[in-house]
């Protein structure tokens, strides 16, 4: 006799956040003629995910924020665009829109949720500040390697090389003239 478990969660490990501008001014306009703001999934995986019942949220305290609706299939090696608009549109045959906005203040958290409301798929925890039409992601040849993208790509894959900026350099040291060697 054998015995066959099925873990639902192992199905989920192929899908990532891939990308996300939370201040869209100027690069893409949704359905309504509207720049708003936007976040992308990712399935890495070889197999097709029924989508049917994740959550996507911006809050690390309310993980079943906003379900992603019955009929979403995410095709392997694809990725779904979804408006974080804040107006809540959940038909499948449509443009999906979030309840939520995506927030450009540093430390803000987005994730995308499993169908049980708690366990995380894959996250972007306390990500840094934001800029206009400017995205952040994930490298697709090394998801775990992330950064702001200049050249934003809603809906396709990321590019893993390219120009880009940091944040603001900040130095331990302040500006004098040093005559001895010193640690920066």
């Amino acid at each position: 006799s054998y015995n066959y478990t099925l873990d639902p969660t192992a199905v989920s490990g192929e899908l990532y956040l891939s990308e996300f501008m939370a201040s869209n001014k100027h690069t893409i306009q949704d359905e309504d003629g509207n720049n708003s703001d936007w976040l992308e999934i990712w399935n890495r995986g070889l197999q097709p995910v029924n989508l049917i019942g994740f959550y996507l949220t911006d809050s690390a305290s309310t993980l079943a924020k906003w379900r992603i609706p019955s009929g979403v299939v995410l095709p392997s090696k694809a990725y779904l665009m979804v408006w974080a608009t804040g107006i809540d549109r959940t038909n499948p045959a449509a443009p999906l829109h979030t309840n939520f906005k995506i927030d450009k203040a540093a430390g803000k958290f987005l994730a995308l949720v499993y169908t049980n409301g708690i366990s995380i798929v894959s996250s972007f925890a306390s990500y840094p500040q934001q800029y206009d039409d400017v995205s952040y992601g994930r490298d697709r040849l090394n998801p775990a390697l992330t950064g702001y993208f200049t050249n934003a790509t809603p809906g396709a894959a990321n590019a893993s090389l390219g120009a880009g900026f940091g944040p603001e350099v900040l130095f331990s040291v302040p500006s004098r003239t040093f005559q001895q060697s010193f640690t920066l």
